[in-house]
């Protein structure tokens, strides 16, 4: 049986009764139900089979406040701590691994779902400032360069420590439209900045159609929401989860990528 199918008999009425829809394979091993809240927020579980390893499968949750969530992100049981997949032999294992899946995310995962989608930010985005950073972040990437007289070749790690700096200027947080501007830009030196380290191109969101984010860094496959994470390191006066990622993004320098002509390794910055 085709797995779509095995998906949509095991999953599909049971997430049906919690106003999911089953929207078939949205990529090539990449299967995706979908809910659109009373407010436009559209809630997502997606299925997936590893992309090195097609015997291994597991889910993702996405929501407007929270994307890429795994079982060992929100499952309080301990032996989910450090779920990464369910691994499946054949048909019959794959199916038992669908049902256990699908009685975690009706346990937990409708709730961490509704979570997901309530603004933690007193600071947002817009589908104005989106729609900029998609049309200018070039220019705007050169004009951040220019006023903060960088050097063209500042390293990623010299970049963040900039970054550190602005978002962690002490004062009152007023979000006027200059203020905007500035975020924007920077949302755009920062990610030109992982662009040039990592590779990866800026794009809007296949699950997220109102965001412009930095998609398939190369070597870990990662995707940066630039701008939403500037507003909210800028609102919290703390750059540590840019810091966070950026460290989380080195940790995978070692590990080969596919660029097209086989698996290479990605040089570290001196």
């Amino acid at each position: 049986m085709q797995k779509a199918r095995m998906i949509k008999k095991v999953l599909g009425d049971r997430f049906a009764k919690h106003g999911f829809e089953f929207m078939g394979s949205v990529d090539r091993g990449v299967w995706e139900f979908k809910k659109t809240l009373d407010n436009g927020i559209e809630q997502t579980i997606i299925i997936l089979l590893d992309r090195f390893e097609p015997t291994e499968v597991y889910f993702i949750l996405n929501s407007k406040y929270g994307n890429n969530v795994k079982a060992r992100d929100f499952i309080p049981e301990p032996e989910y701590a450090n779920k990464q997949w369910w691994e499946f032999k054949d048909d019959g294992e794959f199916v038992k691994a669908l049902e256990e899946m699908g009685y975690l995310i009706e346990k937990y995962g409708f709730e961490k779902l509704d979570e997901l989608s309530v603004s933690p930010y007193k600071f947002e985005p817009t589908y104005e400032m989106y729609l900029r950073l998609s049309e200018q972040y070039k220019e705007m990437f050169a004009k951040f360069i220019k006023e903060h007289n960088l050097r063209y070749d500042i390293s990623l790690e010299e970049s963040v420590e900039v970054i550190k700096g602005i978002v962690e200027e002490e004062g009152e947080r007023v979000y006027d439209d200059e203020t905007k501007e500035r975020l924007v830009e920077l949302a755009a030196f920062y990610g030109e900045q992982l662009i040039k380290k990592y590779g990866g191109n800026w794009e809007w969101s296949k699950i997220r159609k109102d965001v412009y984010h930095v998609f398939n860094m190369k070597h870990t496959l990662s995707t940066e929401f630039a701008l939403p994470r500037i507003l909210q390191t800028w609102e919290k006066l703390n750059a540590d989860s840019i810091i966070e990622f950026h460290n989380y993004l080195k940790e995978y320098e070692h590990i080969p990528y596919d660029d097209g002509r086989g698996f290479v390794f990605r040089e570290k910055e001196a």
